[in-house]
């Protein structure tokens, strides 16, 4: 009978001491060791690098940057200024998607094996991709949302409708300034101030859109 017939069956080793470290279970020496070493080998973190132009844009998360409009039953109540600053950055991603797909005109080839792979890159962000994933992730980012619009016509459309939205909630804005004014002011001041009260975030107070 081969000396191995028995290995792992002994008492002394349980399923949990097999998987302990890697695979969530307890195990004091692994412990010890990961103490003396001041980190968890298994914790394995990914840094990002490369940062670019589009990176504000990567940052921006509007559950996060407008969670303080949240009221106790978790209804949020968005001010002119929040809108604004939400039509702006969404012109700004349309924009960046339509760069993205003038890019990617050249690789015909590549687009269509995209456009019937989705892309998982074991949970990676763009930022933490090599040069050569983040282009098939940026040829996938175009792929879907030509799926949902249909064409770059559509989608430049919808850009240029947010873009029309961001206007017109400017000027409700102006009008409201205005109001709160003693005297009337020339549309270049009153547009000046506006800028500055937009910048310091000024304007959270001034007119719930309804």
């Amino acid at each position: 009978m081969s000396d191995y017939s028995n290995y792992g069956a002994s008492d002394d080793y349980s399923d949990e001491d097999n998987y302990a470290g890697a695979y969530g279970g307890y195990d004091d020496l692994y412990d010890d060791v990961m103490e003396e070493a001041g980190y968890d080998a298994w914790d394995i973190g990914y840094e990002e690098f490369g940062f670019d132009e589009e990176t504000f844009l990567f940052e921006y998360d509007p559950s996060v940057k407008y969670f303080d409009l949240k009221d106790d039953s978790d209804v949020v109540t968005m001010t002119y200024q929040s809108l604004v600053e939400l039509t702006e950055m969404t012109c700004q991603l349309l924009r960046a998607w339509m760069k993205r797909s003038s890019a990617s005109l050249g690789d015909e080839q590549n687009n269509k094996t995209t456009q019937n792979e989705p892309f998982n890159y074991f949970g990676l962000n763009l930022y933490q991709l090599d040069p050569k994933e983040r282009d098939k992730l940026k040829t996938n980012s175009v792929a879907k949302l030509l799926r949902i619009f249909g064409s770059d016509e559509e989608v430049s459309k919808f850009e240029k409708t947010v873009n029309q939205m961001g206007k017109f909630l400017r000027k409700c804005l102006l009008d409201i300034l205005g109001s709160c004014l003693p005297h009337s002011l020339p549309y270049p001041v009153l547009s000046t101030i506006l800028s500055h009260l937009m910048a310091a975030k000024g304007l959270h107070k001034v007119g719930l859109v309804t």
